[in-house]
This record gives C-alpha cells, sequence and structure tokens, in this order.
C-alpha cells in the first residue's frame, strides 16, 4: 500500500485519470477489482523508456477502450481475470501439436512491454517458446497493434527452439507469435508497429547495467518485412497472402492466420451490443485535481 501511494503521490494528475477510468472498467464487465500492480501501470517506466507518466497514462488507457470496443465481454473479463485464451492448436510432425494463445502480460513477465502477449508453446509443455507483448495503441494519429518485446523461453533453452521450428516445418516460434500478430491486427484494420531497440525500456535499462540481458530486435524487423518511421517505431507493410498450399510450411502459417481469424470472428464484439466504456465522466477542474478535495480516489485511498 506504501508503494502504492508514494507512486500515486508522485504522479497526482496521472493517478486522477487512471484510477477511476479503471475501477470503471472492471465494474462495467464484472470482473475482478484491479491488483496493485494495475494500479501503478502507468505510473513507473513503460514501453517507452522517455515516456512521461501523463503519456503513459494516455497509451494505457487508449488500448483498454479500444479492447472494450473491439471484443465481447466475455474476453475482456477472462483477461482483466488474468486468464489466457487459447487461440489454435497447431499441428507438427511426429504428431507434435503446439498451443497458440492470448495472454495478459502481467502473467507473463513482461509487463512493461505491453498490455497482452501472443505465446507458443508444446501442448505437453507449460513453458512459451516465444512470448510476444503488445497493446493497441494510437500511433501518428491512428491506432496500431505496438509490439513492444519479443522474448523466448524464460531460460533461453535454445534446443527446445529448434526442435520446435524442426516440429513446425520450419516455422521458428517467435515467427509464429509475429504472424499471429499480424494476422490479428489484419482482422482489426490496424497497421502493425514495434518499438525501435533505442526507444525500448529495457534497451535504457541494460545501457544502465539494470537489467543484465537485452536481446536486439531491429534487425529481426526490418528481417520481416518492417522500416522505420519518423518516430523511430518500426512499421510492417500489410499482411501478405500466404504462400503455396503444397509447401508444409506454408501450411503451418496458413493455418495461425486462418484460426486466428476465427478467434477474432468468435470474440468480436457484435454490432450493436452496448459498449461496456460509457461517455467518460466530466474531467474535474484543476484545482479539483491538486486540492484537498475528498472526491478524487487518491485523497480517499490516504484517508486513515
Amino acid at each position: 500500500m506504501h508503494r502504492l501511494l508514494l507512486r500515486a503521490l508522485r504522479s497526482p494528475v496521472s493517478t486522477t485519470i487512471w484510477w477511476p477510468f479503471l475501477f470503471r472498467l472492471h465494474r462495467s464487465v464484472g470482473a475482478s477489482p484491479p491488483t496493485m500492480e494495475m494500479l501503478i501501470k502507468p505510473l513507473r517506466r513503460y514501453l517507452y523508456y522517455d515516456l512521461s507518466s501523463l503519456g503513459r497514462t494516455r497509451l494505457v488507457k487508449g488500448h483498454y477502450r479500444f479492447l472494450a470496443r473491439a471484443f465481447s465481454r466475455s474476453l475482456v473479463t477472462t483477461l482483466f481475470d488474468r486468464q489466457g485464451l487459447e487461440v489454435a492448436t497447431l499441428g507438427g510432425r511426429k504428431g507434435s501439436r503446439f498451443a497458440l494463445e492470448l495472454r495478459p502480460a502481467a502473467t507473463t513477465l513482461t509487463d512493461r512491454e505491453g498490455e497482452l502477449v501472443v505465446s507458443i508453446r508444446a501442448k505437453d509443455q507449460d513453458v512459451a517458446l516465444s512470448r510476444l507483448s503488445f497493446l493497441f495503441a494510437e500511433r501518428e494519429g491512428a491506432m496500431a497493434l505496438l509490439i513492444g518485446g519479443l522474448q523466448g523461453p524464460p531460460l533461453g533453452n535454445k534446443r527446445q527452439i529448434v526442435e520446435a521450428t524442426r516440429l513446425l516445418h520450419g516455422v521458428r516460434p517467435k515467427d509464429a507469435t509475429l504472424l499471429a500478430a499480424r494476422a490479428l491486427a489484419a482482422e482489426l484494420e490496424l497497421r502493425v508497429r514495434a518499438v525501435s531497440d533505442r526507444k525500448r525500456l529495457y534497451h535504457y535499462k541494460y545501457k544502465r547495467s539494470i537489467v543484465r540481458n537485452f536481446s536486439d530486435h531491429d534487425d529481426y524487423w526490418r528481417e520481416r518485412g518492417a522500416s522505420q518511421a519518423n518516430d523511430e517505431d518500426f512499421v510492417f507493410a500489410p499482411l501478405d497472402p500466404v504462400g503455396e498450399r503444397e509447401s508444409p510450411r506454408e501450411e503451418v502459417k496458413r493455418a495461425i492466420v486462418g484460426r486466428v481469424r476465427a478467434f477474432v470472428d468468435a470474440n468480436r464484439r457484435r454490432p450493436g451490443a452496448p459498449t461496456e466504456l460509457g461517455p467518460e465522466p466530466a474531467r474535474p477542474a484543476d484545482g479539483a485535481i491538486r486540492g484537498a478535495p475528498a472526491k478524487t480516489p487518491l485523497v480517499a485511498l490516504a484517508k486513515p
């Protein structure tokens, strides 16, 4: 509680915007109350190393507003309750099976790089072979699927990666998660962007020896056809059609794209369904944000 109050006191404006929004969203979908990690989410460094507290608040708030508009109440509630969803089961060589999943970033140790994670794992194992972190964010005037990071297994087991690639007919686990994210964006009519290494929070922490390991992603984004924009994000072209059916590798890629499309269709908010988040309540005046009113969540929480 002390950690929560200290961070809130350092960023009172962001707190006054973020907390009412978050509590209202959780109530509207019938989810359990937000965790402390969610409450302080925009009050600490996140995604871009140079993003202000207010900038982080707008970024994360925009993600959840889009999520509530685009997807069903059931999906949003499941994610808010820190549960994952299976997007697809992929068949590989020798009868192997792999699960492609959508999870809250808080459950995969990647919550400083996004809000959601596309991951892939062997069905008979719990260890994710690739974790792609992202959020829905407004960039250069339009909503995009913004990739914040791409991680392998927590212990970096290369042998597992090589074996999974062989079983998936040459599709690397990280290629599978990137393709799934691009297919998700295509179904939602969004462009895909990725944070560059220079702007990533973990690059900042690595340079200052706060973390020991850092994976460069820029070359991989370029290898997959992305180009760098003026704001230094990498921008991907629209997803190309998958290749010929005769290739087992292309069959795996086709299965990923097709099943992501089916997942989005099954979990999309239906036309005419009520929006889970109604209009924003009127923002308090500047004096109400700074002053002593008991109406702000910060002041109410600080009371004995």
